[in-house]
């Protein structure tokens, strides 16, 4: 029974050690030879327990091969890998992997390496991206390296540290840490990404996007850290594009980007994300992105100007569940310029900003479709939602700025020549927009007037409350529905520029159950109205010509006005044209609306023209 026993247990233990090692023999390679001299039979098992330095050489292991560190390590050398598995620890130093690994996953325990961030581990970081792994996961801790360039891999920073190392001209530049070109996708997630600040961080002239990435499929960003990157945005004007480079992340003619519970902080002036085509490219390139979640803050104090956190230029966007604030940026807060755009359920608060939601440039690009809903913004100075889109939504928002929303209704300007999006500047591209305001809480007194462009304010619509600024082309329809409205002069803001609503150029039209709060319903100007409707029909090459306005509701409004002025209107209609006399509104329906506290004022007040109700 004895024997019986113990030829069962040989036979188990044989079972067990074929099972392990897959048929293969294993060699424990001696210390008193050369490592390459060892290393020869194919599909072995190499036990490494002693340090072998290849001296610079090149060794290529045999097909199907498991080197397995035992203490021992590989140092100063390249080794070329061929269905070769990596077991073990601290096995590699200064050694450059090429050729196929058999792991699916990559872990960086396997190299010594420095995890206080003092030294410069690129080689061996480049190698475990050199050899075609699914995913390459670091054990926590901070390390430097840069310029690694990544194929089709998941990157797991397990919280740690990845910094930058300084460029070979030193302090001046930082280099990139990241770089993917032309892969299937990119992931990275739970790592703090940091520029090196060695010295004075002001010194350096610019930075390169720590993570640059062009032409890759999928992009995945998750959970990961932008701060303390310095100092100078780097623009290069390429093929009459700028192509931003010096970014926190940069994405180039990538297709499908998502970018999620991420944190954007202690960053100097720069365009933070560049979400783009490349120079040569189209709006299309960018097929989705998606920005989730995410939460911008607290540049450095020296900072009072800069750009703009959010860039985005792509077929679709949604910007969802963000947080920004304590912001002193002057730009845009997010710059979506894109075919369609969602912002929802985002918050900024504390912050100056000239804009909020930016998805025009200022009318020189056209969107199709924008929705900006169940946001909370204030931002000292802003236009909370400035919009040139042939459709454009924006429901159940609370903002507070300087103006609430101001919308263009033009076509590409060609004189940009933006050839990202060429395909608008024709005439048959202009759009009929329709433009939906419904229910939203807009206060217009969020201004400070010591900081805005030196002290300088800004003029026209971008200080009104609700501008329709129908240019080189007319509007379709707008409503504007259920809001409430605040107005007043505030600081040395000129009241010829604080209009609570601004219509110009629309054929119909529809402003029914707002509340209207201003002290300067009149502008202080001639074009007094608390709502402010204007047929534009001058011979100006810019301009859309309009003589007819086919319908006009201005219904169960309520007015809450304040003036010294007796000629204040409620309602000014006006025409401006060669031919003062040459316009008019059709099927005009003027009625139900409250006015308090302003008895014997009038009303309605039109220039020349005709109403016909």
């Amino acid at each position: 029974m004895r024997k019986l026993f113990t030829l069962i247990s040989v036979v188990t233990f044989l079972f067990l050690a074929v099972g392990y090692s897959q048929g293969q023999s294993r060699v424990t390679l001696r210390k008193s030879r050369a490592f390459a001299s060892q290393v020869t039979k194919p599909n072995t098992v190499y036990r490494i327990r002693h340090t072998f330095d290849l001296g610079g050489d090149t060794v290529v292991i045999p097909e199907g091969c498991v080197l397995q560190f035992k203490r021992g390590k590989i140092v100063n050398g390249t080794i070329v890998l061929d269905n070769t598995c990596l077991e073990g620890a601290k096995g590699l130093q200064n050694v450059v992997l090429t050729g196929k690994c058999a792991n699916a996953v990559l872990r960086s325990d396997l190299f010594v390496l420095d995890k206080k961030g003092e030294t410069d581990n690129s080689v061996d970081v480049q190698s475990m991206f050199n050899v075609g792994v699914d995913s390459v996961v670091f054990s926590k801790g901070t390390y430097s390296f840069s310029d690694v360039r990544v194929g089709n891999v998941s990157i797991n920073g397990n919280g740690s540290t990845f910094v930058s190392t300084l460029a070979a001209e030193g302090f001046s530049v930082i280099n990139n840490i990241f770089v993917a070109n032309k892969t299937d996708y990119f992931k990275l997630k739970d790592a703090t990404i940091k520029g090196h600040l060695e010295g004075n961080p002001r010194i350096q002239e610019f930075v390169l996007s720590p993570v640059d990435l062009t032409d890759v499929g999928v992009v995945e960003i998750r959970g990961c850290a932008f701060k303390e990157l310095r100092y100078a945005c780097y623009k290069a004007y390429m093929g009459s594009q700028y192509d931003y480079r010096s970014v926190s992340l940069s994405c180039h003619g990538c297709r499908n980007v998502l970018v999620e519970g991420c944190e954007f902080y202690d960053l100097g002036p720069s365009e933070w994300t560049w979400i783009a085509p490349t120079a040569s490219g189209t709006w299309d390139d960018v097929e989705m992105v998606l920005f989730k979640n995410n939460y911008i803050h607290n540049p450095p104090d020296d900072f009072a100007r800069g750009n703009t956190p959010v860039n985005v230029f792509s077929r679709e966007v949604v910007f969802e569940g963000n947080l920004l604030e304590y912001q002193k940026y002057a730009g845009s807060a997010f710059n979506l310029q894109s075919r369609r755009v969602t912002v929802h359920d985002n918050v900024v608060r504390n912050s100056h900003f000239k804009s909020i939601v930016d998805v025009c440039e200022y009318g020189d690009f056209c969107n199709d479709y924008v929705a900006v809903y169940d946001n909370d913004f204030s931002a000292y100075n802003a236009q909370c939602v400035v919009s040139n889109a042939k459709e454009l939504v924006v429901k159940d928002n609370k903002f507070a700025g300087i103006s609430a929303v101001l919308a263009y209704a033009t076509y590409y300007n060609p004189a940009k020549n933006h050839p990202a999006c060429a395909d608008f500047a024709t005439a048959a591209a202009r759009p009929n927009q329709r433009g939906v305001i419904e229910d939203n809480d807009c206060n217009c007194d969020y201004v400070d007037t010591t900081w805005i462009s030196g002290g300088k304010m800004v003029n026209g619509g971008y200080c009104s409350g609700i501008t329709i600024q129908s240019l080189y082309c007319i509007s379709d329809s707008v409503s504007i529905r259920n809001n409430r409205l605040n107005v007043s002069s505030v600081g040395s803001i000129s009241k010829s520029s604080r209009q609570p609503i601004y219509i110009r150029n629309t054929r119909h039209i529809d402003i029914s159950g707002n509340t209207i709060e201003s002290d300067v319903a009149a502008m202080g100007s001639k074009y007094k109205g608390a709502i402010y409707i204007l047929v534009y029909n001058r011979d100006r090459e810019r301009d859309a010509k309009m003589t007819e306005i086919e319908s006009v509701r201005i219904a169960d409004n309520k007015y809450r006005l304040v003036s010294d002025d007796s000629l204040f209107y409620t309602v000014r209609i006006a025409g401006y044209s060669e031919n003062t006399a040459d316009w008019r509104v059709k099927d005009a329906r003027i009625t139900g609306n409250a006015l308090s506290a302003t008895s014997g004022r009038e009303q309605l007040y039109t220039a020349e023209g005709r109403i016909e109700t």
